[in-house]
């Protein structure tokens, strides 16, 4: 498993939605796009990435306020989605909101 520590800002609104766990009971999942500006002064070009956030009460708790715009710092793994044509998300495990000014 690749862990992955990452900050940025929410690209777009982020949205509930509800995953089947393998036992068919429903989790609530919050998903978003991150928006990662690299390292400062760096010639990268930003990239996004989407994140799944399946920690139930947590997630709904900040739900409200995962607004576009706003900082935040993700922790959890780096996986993939499909076979044919994989997409990269990070399961995460821990997500932080961050003041406005610390945002890369």
């Amino acid at each position: 498993m690749n862990h992955i520590t990452i900050d940025g800002i929410i690209k777009e609104e982020a949205r509930m939605e509800l995953f089947r766990e393998k036992d068919g009971t429903e989790t609530p999942m919050l998903v978003f796009l991150l928006l990662d500006t690299g390292a400062p002064f760096s010639k990268k070009r930003p990239t996004c990435i989407e994140v799944n956030f399946k920690k139930g009460d947590a997630a709904t708790s900040i739900y409200p306020y995962m607004k576009t715009g706003k900082p935040v710092i993700v922790y959890g793994s780096l996986e993939t989605k499909g076979s044919r044509d994989p997409r990269y998300y990070i399961a995460a495990e821990i997500v932080k909101f961050m003041p406005k000014g610390d945002a890369a």
